[in-house]
């Protein structure tokens, strides 16, 4: 994969910089001080940093392997000495005034814009190794990574099999084998029911708020600044009046402008609210989605707080396809530890005033009532290891499939490891269904070449493809030879490799599956559209996506 090539021999093509400005790529803020006014910069660095990007990389593209080395060892100094954003800044307002930039690039929002491109730009090099803070850093190619995880799902005593077998989740050996490259273990549920969009979730979500007794805990990536999110804010204020009420939030999105609103409203009144991060890798994020109440119930998927998810709000709002899920028993015990454990662990490293909790005993896994359905909690937590237990489960259910395997999933920008998995399990016999977001219906447009460029060999290999119509799908989640379930927060993208924290639900239950796969087949027959070929996808080649594509891959 070119990519890996690239990184492995050259770090990190900051280019891609100056071509985002053509982009016109508008990214919240991410920064107190988006204009780096507290640095003094020099003439001459901004005067050559122009010269680079202007003159010579964006007025000759022909150049760019020639300045690759010089490039990145200008901006790598740069950006180690924190003085990287008012040069941007700089080069970005005289961009504009050279009508370089798109018009909706105002000048009261370039701001922004560079704050997140030099966020990613901080992200690619601390990845790499390449700034003081991450020295030592070894950056793992994507081969790498990808054999490590298919060697971990691939060791077993249960080899791959076809049509006409059974179903290696009905295998006592297998099941161990998943457990163990999990890094969990199943456990009991009383009640499980899948929640087939907004107006399944948010219902419930409201129901067990009201009736909680004793606290509520939620790990979301954001609470938005719609009707949704004041509404549940209140909510949350009144319970916490009375019991127990926790939130943890993505930090770098709990200061864009659009939630950092309703981050502070929390706060205010009365609500123990932590903005997850881990000081050591700042360009680590949290994606998980779970809310627990009273240690006994819990809701995880792919929903976060916002009338995109709820459906609720204005008529005009998009209401987007997404996935949770609701359990009661045993598993509940399980994200309540998990929840304690991140908890007490940001309470630490990031010296918080909050009282840490007290960490719940997991369920007894040797032991599963008696009616009860099976579910494992998987979580994953980045690191420069790379060692993503959710991608495993995955590429572990994939090779124990033997008749079928559905997959609805927002981003399928496909890594090594998951296409590797899907086309063997195509070859023997397997019959896979993919439904992901079209050019036109996945929120974030630049990422709408990778997922489109990811399809064409799955469909030359049999895979049945479907892209959405209409409005965003946001789901993740797959369901394997009618029996088991993963409803997830991980999207196949790099991102949830590389930099996010996810987690995911495996139910091992035929009625749950089939519910799920009855929501699929709804979903691909009423909100899809076939993909036969590639000609039905057509993707404009361009400059700037196979420099993106090649460059901030792991961005993706």
């Amino acid at each position: 994969m070119p990519i890996s090539r690239v990184m492995k021999n050259t770090k990190f093509l900051s280019v891609a910089l100056g071509l985002a400005f053509q982009l016109g790529i508008l990214f919240p803020s991410y920064a107190d001080d988006p204009c780096g006014a507290h640095f003094k910069v020099d003439p001459k660095q901004v005067a050559a940093l122009q010269k680079l990007l202007m003159d010579e990389v964006l007025q000759h593209p022909e150049k760019l392997a020639a300045l690759e080395g010089k490039l990145i060892s200008e901006i790598q100094k740069l950006s180690n000495a924190k003085a990287l954003k008012p040069i941007l800044t700089q080069v970005a307002h005289k961009l504009k005034g050279m009508n370089k930039l798109p018009d909706r690039i105002t000048d009261e929002n370039i701001g922004q814009m560079i704050d997140r491109l030099t966020d990613m730009i901080d992200g690619e090099f601390r990845a790499h190794g390449m700034t003081p803070e991450s020295k030592g850093v070894v950056y793992r190619s994507w081969e790498e990574v990808s054999n490590e995880q298919l060697a971990a799902a691939r060791k077993t005593k249960v080899p791959a099999a076809g049509p006409g077998n059974p179903s290696a989740f009905y295998n006592s050996k297998f099941i161990s084998e998943l457990e163990k490259v999990s890094e969990s273990r199943f456990t009991g549920a009383e009640a499980a029911k899948p929640l087939i969009d907004g107006p399944e979730s948010f219902p419930l979500r409201e129901k067990l708020i009201r009736n909680a007794k004793t606290s509520i805990h939620i790990m979301s990536w954001a609470i938005e600044d719609d009707v949704t999110g004041w509404k549940f804010a209140n909510l949350l204020i009144q319970k916490a009046k009375d019991i127990d009420v926790k939130i943890m939030v993505d930090h770098k999105t709990a200061q864009m402008d659009p939630y950092k609103k309703m981050v502070e409203y929390l706060e205010k009144n009365g609500v123990q609210t932590i903005r997850w991060k881990d000081p050591k890798f700042p360009y680590y994020g949290l994606h998980r989605k779970i809310m627990i109440v009273d240690g006994e119930e819990v809701i995880g998927g792919g929903m976060n707080f916002g009338d995109v998810y709820s459906h609720l709000g204005p008529e005009k709002t998009a209401k987007w396809r997404d996935t949770d899920a609701y359990f009661q028993g045993d598993i509940a015990k399980e994200a309540a530890y998990l929840f304690a454990t991140q908890w007490n662990k940001n309470v630490n490293r990031n010296q918080l005033s909050f009282p840490k909790l007290k960490v719940p005993n997991k369920p007894d896994y040797s032991r599963i009532p008696a009616g009860n359905v099976k579910v494992m909690l998987v979580d994953q937590e980045p690191s420069p290891q790379t060692i993503d237990p959710v991608m495993r489960a995955v590429l572990k259910g994939i090779e124990g499939a033997t008749t079928s395997v559905d997959i609805e999933n927002a981003y399928f920008i496909s890594t090594p490891a998951i296409k590797d998995a899907i086309l063997a399990a195509a070859k023997r016999g397997v019959k896979i269904r993919l439904f992901t977001n079209s050019g036109e219906s996945v929120d974030v447009p630049i990422i709408s070449a990778p997922i489109l460029k990811s399809l064409p060999d799955l469909i030359a290999a049999g895979v049945e493809v479907h892209v959405k119509t209409g409005p965003t799908l946001h789901s993740k989640y797959l369901v394997i030879d009618g029996f088991a379930s993963y409803v997830m927060s991980y999207n196949f993208h790099p991102q949830s490799v590389r930099t996010q924290c996810e987690n995911a639900f495996i139910v091992l239950d035929a009625r749950f599956a089939s519910d799920l796969t009855a929501a699929y087949e709804n979903g691909i027959r009423n909100q899809g559209r076939r993909v036969l070929s590639a000609t039905d996808i057509p993707v404009k080649d361009s400059p700037i996506n196979f420099l993106i594509n090649r460059y901030f891959f792991d961005q993706l």
